[in-house]
């Protein structure tokens, strides 16, 4: 029998607080200390809840894998930030999610897309970086065809980088594109790397020999495309 001191729970989760898990099958491995919920598995502890076809907890790791139709919403708070009165949920979808809980890292994959206060993201494979205690957002990786959204911008590359303390975002690509959707005067610009806050319409974007620097008016609310 286990006891309740062999158990790991992810960082991800309260660890003062009592999980709940909800499927159609329970298959319990106590050689690997595995834990498969199949069918329908929801998972789910106060402003927390994973739904997937399938949730495997690893008992001795802490370590969650989620295959299949992966929703997730979870409160992420961020350095410095203070509390909400009201905090704002992050939802993602996804075919996958790695949680690893010796890295506090929350891998996404598969037409991973990811919403809330932060923004909206779209990509490959969006990676979250959490702090030892869980629940505190210290960086996001986003990869492949990358598409960030906050108000009237958006931007277009193919890796994203996130820096929570700072609420600043760097994006590359082939190039990186922005559009400011401001009308009536919407633009386009395009280069190498982009730079913006996570508040403000400000961005920067810098130039390469490769993908030099152009700006020019566009139409707004187009999408990707030449001048």
């Amino acid at each position: 029998a286990k006891t309740e001191g062999a158990v790991k729970m992810p960082s991800l989760l309260k660890q003062d607080q009592p999980v709940n898990v909800k499927s159609n099958r329970l298959n319990y491995d106590g050689a690997n200390s595995l834990a498969v919920y199949d069918g329908n598995a929801r998972l789910w502890q106060d402003d927390t809840t994973i739904r997937a076809d399938k949730i495997t907890l690893n008992d001795k790791t802490g370590n969650l894998h989620a295959t299949g139709n992966v929703v997730t919403s979870m409160v992420l708070t961020e350095p410095g930030a203070k509390p909400a009165a009201a905090p704002q949920p992050t939802n993602t979808t996804a075919e996958e999610l790695l949680y690893e809980d010796a890295r506090h890292r929350a891998t996404y994959t598969g037409k991973a897309h990811m919403s809330g206060p932060n923004g909206d993201v779209t990509a490959g494979k969006i990676e979250l970086f959490l702090a030892e205690q869980g629940g505190q957002l210290e960086r996001a990786e986003a990869d492949g065809d990358v598409v960030s959204r906050q108000d009237l911008r958006r931007a277009y590359g193919q890796h994203l980088t996130y820096h929570a303390k700072e609420e600043s975002y760097t994006m590359t690509g082939s190039p990186v594109k922005v559009y400011d959707d401001t009308a009536p005067n919407c633009r386009v610009t395009e280069g190498a790397v982009a730079t913006f806050q996570r508040n403000g319409s400000a961005s920067s974007v810098r130039g390469s020999e490769a993908f030099p620097h152009k700006s020019g008016t566009a139409v707004c609310g187009a999408g990707p495309g030449s001048f």
